[in-house]
């Protein structure tokens, strides 16, 4: 299990390193990805909700996230298997960006396990 986790940790770091810097940003739906944003250099421009997900956001929040999804222009938003894409969706709708057809597992393992829930936030 060690090699595949350092086999891991370097496919992530050559799969990020071939997104541009000023890309290099996560939005999700809710603020569970901070170790690995700092572990491969990568930005939070924001999140729906804070790590509560049973929160719901504000109007206001949303478009303020909306807001700077439009100024950053990231390449893709993310969802969450865990939380209903419901509301990112509408986000990622009204800021005119891509979602991710891949959703996140950030409280929860993947069908295939670990190795293949970090794959998905590099493809």
């Amino acid at each position: 299990m060690n090699k595949e986790l350092v086999e891991l940790d370097q496919w992530i770091k050559k799969s990020i390193q071939s997104v541009p810097k000023s890309k290099r940003m996560l939005v999700t739906t809710h603020d569970a990805f901070q170790y690995y944003a700092r572990a491969y250099g990568l930005t939070i421009l924001g999140t729906l909700m804070g790590i509560n997900t049973e929160e719901q956001p504000s109007a206001k929040m949303m478009s303020e996230l909306i807001s700077e999804i439009r100024l950053a222009k990231p390449p893709v938003v993310f969802f969450e298997k865990t939380v209903s894409p419901t509301l990112i969706r509408a986000v990622a709708e009204d800021a005119n960006v891509d979602l991710c057809d891949e959703s996140l597992y950030s409280d929860s393992i993947g069908p295939e396990g670990m190795i293949m829930s970090m794959d998905c936030l590099c493809a």
